[in-house]
């Protein structure tokens, strides 16, 4: 499971991710890439899935590079506990994801396995995603 290795604070605030994303909107290290077009939350669990089907079905050849990592704590409270008396344990880690995000990036196979690639991918993600080519230098 994905979790992140040192953090400055245990328990988070929570924050919007409805806006568009400009940093990681372009492919940087590999031939094809899984784009985002929707906001959500992806658990770590979403990506370990993902990533391993990912694997499964490239035959383990190329490269699969993830681009995102779960770095915001989301806390429960127990169902019989009543108000008050502090913040919950943390449940699990998750990633907001932005519109436009490039979540994975493939190389080192053909267009038809990576195309293959990311509709399984697509399929154990919560948000709406959309593969994208490198563009060509001419």
């Amino acid at each position: 499971m994905l979790t992140p290795k040192k953090i400055s604070h245990r328990k988070m605030h929570r924050f919007d991710s409805n806006i568009k994303q400009k940093r990681t909107s372009n492919i940087i290290r590999g031939n094809f890439g899984l784009k985002t077009l929707s906001c959500s939350r992806l658990t770590s669990q979403q990506l370990d899935s993902a990533q391993k089907t990912m694997r499964k079905k490239m035959h383990r050849f190329g490269k699969i590079l993830l681009r995102i990592s779960p770095n915001l704590s989301i806390t429960e409270k127990p169902s019989d506990v009543r108000m008050g008396k502090g913040k919950g344990n943390i449940t699990h880690w998750c990633y907001p994801i932005k519109v436009g995000q490039i979540i994975f990036e493939f190389q080192g196979v053909s267009r038809h396995i990576a195309r293959e690639v990311s509709r399984l991918c697509t399929s154990k993600l919560s948000v709406k995603t959309k593969f994208i080519l490198t563009k060509q230098k001419n």
